[in-house]
């Protein structure tokens, strides 16, 4: 699964926007390769907007990082110190491990020149660390420890309230009391959350419970028309996963359980070890229910790569790349999300996997096949998934197949399945096959 795949996007949110009421060709690449070559175009689109050398930051002052080039709908041509200080510790965490790629803001400012100061300290450059950034880190760390326990906007502009970021990392557990992602009322609001945006957007109609869709930070927020920002919805669920594997169990409440149920119908409450079964099953479930949303967003974003904060405008159910307004149908996505249903009852040890005749499915080349999941098996509904993003209207020929460990790979019968795939304003399809 790909975890931490939404982390790069945070620097691109900012990074461009098309011209107004004007469509990109949208991507078709698969969820992986799109996310290798989002890389260096929000590295690109970071520095684009960094004073004062960045194409779209003439005449900012050194080390000033622009919201958004944007001056008029919206008037973004500002910093914010928050959200610069999260990309700059994308810029940073992506140095220190050599790739190119309010409150709360003060302890975000200070993390990433704490680790900045760290690499320059191992390289000889202590007096850089300590007259420079050391004053700047002991002011942001004190204004934390002064003011921590005092109202703001840490969680939304619009809300003055607690230092609900703040008080969550400073406790790593994942109990409700801290309300970090793999907490049981985390998960639940997640799931609630989602939900209202199953009527609010028309683009999500039809889309499965279990299956990401677009999304915005809470139904209320009409700002630029209330659009959806996405990658934050699977970023949740890749740092729970993340989290559950460090803890190395996962717990089930009865606040959580309507989340797991509705991506793991076998769900109960309990606590599983990771050296179990069904703890696998769970967060291969949740992993997949988060690069489903990241499917979702794929499936609108431009060739080039350069997503705007609002990616679409689906409260009136149309799609530009950017805040720009065109009809649904006339943005339908060139690319159509599949999933692939296949009911088979199977014994334990045993993977289905499906194989076609596109790069997708491994050109017919089984070390190459995709293997679907088992993560909504039941006995009395054996169904084993998963999700391809296809070329929209193209034609795919596949076939599936069952292997146990190291044993011989079993083809289902002739003759080889054929799909057209589906155009339409969602993106998204269903197939279902049973074996033969």
């Amino acid at each position: 699964m790909l975890y931490k795949a939404a982390v790069p996007f945070v620097a691109i949110i900012f990074a461009g926007r098309t011209v107004h009421g004007q469509l990109e060709a949208r991507a078709t690449s698969t969820l992986t390769s799109w996310l290798a070559s989002e890389r260096p175009v929000a590295r690109k689109g970071i520095l684009n907007n960094l004073g004062s050398n960045g194409s779209k930051a003439q005449g900012v002052g050194d080390g000033i990082l622009v919201a958004s080039p944007s001056t008029t709908d919206p008037p973004y041509f500002y910093t914010c110190t928050r959200d610069s200080a999260l990309t700059f510790k994308i810029l940073v965490d992506n140095f220190l491990t050599y790739k190119t790629a309010g409150l709360e803001t003060k302890i975000q400012q200070a993390t990433a020149l704490i680790a900045y100061a760290q690499y320059l300290i191992s390289q000889g450059s202590t007096s850089v660390a300590t007259s420079i950034i050391s004053p700047i880190v002991q002011n942001d760390l004190s204004y934390a420890t002064q003011y921590w326990n005092q109202t703001g906007f840490d969680l939304w502009e619009e809300v003055n309230s607690a230092s609900f970021f703040t008080t969550g990392v400073q406790l790593l557990r994942c109990d409700s009391m801290t309300y970090q992602p793999c907490s049981d009322k985390a998960l639940s609001n997640q799931k609630i959350v989602t939900d209202s945006f199953r009527s609010i957007y028309a683009i999500n109609s039809g889309i499965h419970q279990d299956v990401g869709i677009a999304v915005e930070r809470h139904p209320e927020y009409v700002y630029q028309g209330g659009n959806p920002c996405t990658f934050a919805a699977a970023e949740q669920l890749y740092d729970a996963v993340y989290q559950w594997k460090r803890i190395g169990s996962l717990s089930i409440t009865s606040t959580s359980l309507d989340f797991f149920k509705n991506i793991y119908p076998s769900a109960a409450i309990g606590t599983y070890a990771s050296s179990t079964v069904i703890f696998t099953l769970i967060v291969d479930a949740v992993s997949a229910c988060a690069d489903s949303y990241m499917f979702n967003a794929q499936k609108y974003a431009p060739q080039n790569g350069a997503i705007a904060e609002q990616a679409y405008a689906a409260r009136a159910n149309n799609m530009s790349a950017s805040w720009g307004a065109s009809s649904a149908c006339s943005a339908t996505p060139t690319l159509t999300t599949v999933t692939f249903n296949e009911f088979k009852i199977t014994t334990p040890g045993d993977t289905i996997y499906i194989t076609g005749s596109i790069s997708q499915l491994g050109n017919w080349n089984t070390s190459a096949a995709v293997a679907l999941s088992a993560a909504q098996y039941t006995s009395s509904n054996p169904k084993w998934f998963t999700s391809v993003s296809l070329a929209a209207g193209g034609v795919v020929s596949y076939k599936y197949s069952v292997k146990s460990g190291d044993g011989p790979i079993i083809w289902e019968s002739d003759p080889d399945r054929t799909l057209t795939v589906a155009e339409n304003c969602a993106g998204m399809a269903t197939q279902n096959d049973n074996w033969r």
